[in-house]
């Protein structure tokens, strides 16, 4: 079970959000545009913070044209209910293939804010529940609560800066996968130096409306990259993480590690992360699926 506190605005055109763990190892999340600050205790990975305060249901709160995505889900009305004090519609999303996962959304009626989601697999069990239990709609919002939380211990902090790349697919990123599951589009790549690294590190955001996964491209330091698993795999109840290292590292300057975090099947997981490598002239328009 974990506990976060999400603020969301809007100002002068540019989204912010703020993302903080309420239990466990301090963990945030800062946005500003396509800045990323992640703030992190000593000790703790860039990977695990983006695993627990990223993903399906923190995207969905925010998503507003659910027509949109009818093109790989069925939507159905369930009827009236009732979240967080707040009267709200329940929808059942059911995928239309095998490589993204159903929900049950409970959509707020005067904003249409995401109250409630459910994960489902393909039996229809809950893979992951997200609430809201307390909710500010409009002016019930304190800009002030987009600021850092100030704490007694140290914190890490990466910051990292990006754009959207959904309608340059392929132009900005050396690595891409070959394929996609349908719908899913390229959001945003970020790409930034490493510190006594030979080559940068990448991440991507690949979304179909609904569902999202992240790609990261890290150069690894050979001496770690024959001390780690040529493969790693875990779950964390609708999270799935697989690293890998990368097929042809022998051929480039330094061993890569690819890795993925999202909240996709396995088995889809796999076949992207599979089919990750770097761009050629024949690639470069990978970044998106029909």
């Amino acid at each position: 079970l974990a506990t976060l506190r999400v603020v969301h605005m809007n100002i002068n055109g540019e989204p912010r959000e703020r993302l903080f763990h309420m239990n466990g190892a301090p963990r945030e999340i800062l946005r500003r545009g396509a800045e990323v600050t992640y703030r992190m205790a000593a000790g703790d990975s860039l990977g695990g913070v983006v695993e627990t305060l990223t993903g399906g249901p923190l995207t969905a709160a925010f998503v507003r044209d659910f027509a949109a995505i009818s093109r790989h889900y069925e939507l159905r009305a369930e009827g009236a209910d009732r979240i967080a004090g707040r009267p709200a519609q329940r929808l059942v999303v059911l995928p239309r293939d095998a490589d993204r996962h159903g929900y049950r959304l409970w959509l707020d009626e005067p904003s249409r804010l995401l109250l409630r989601s459910e994960m489902l697999d393909d039996r229809g069990q809950r893979l992951e529940i997200f609430q809201f239990t307390q909710v500010a709609i409009g002016s019930g919002v304190d800009p002030r609560a987009l600021e850092p939380a100030v704490l007694d211990e140290p914190m890490r902090e990466v910051t990292l800066s990006g754009r959207s790349t959904a309608s340059e697919p392929g132009s900005d990123a050396a690595w891409m996968p070959t394929w996609l599951p349908p719908g899913f589009t390229r959001v945003t790549t970020v790409v930034h130096a490493i510190e006594h690294a030979p080559a940068s590190a990448t991440r991507m955001l690949f979304s179909d409306g609904l569902a999202d996964f992240s790609l990261f491209v890290e150069p690894e330091p050979r001496d770690q990259a024959a001390r780690m698993p040529a493969l790693i795999e875990s779950r964390s109840g609708a999270t799935v993480t697989i690293s890998r290292l990368w097929a042809g590292a022998r051929s480039v300057e330094s061993p890569v590690r690819c890795t993925l975090v999202g909240e996709i099947p396995l088995v889809t997981a796999r076949r992207i992360l599979e089919s990750l490598g770097p761009v050629d002239s024949s690639r470069a328009d990978a970044g998106s699926a029909p």
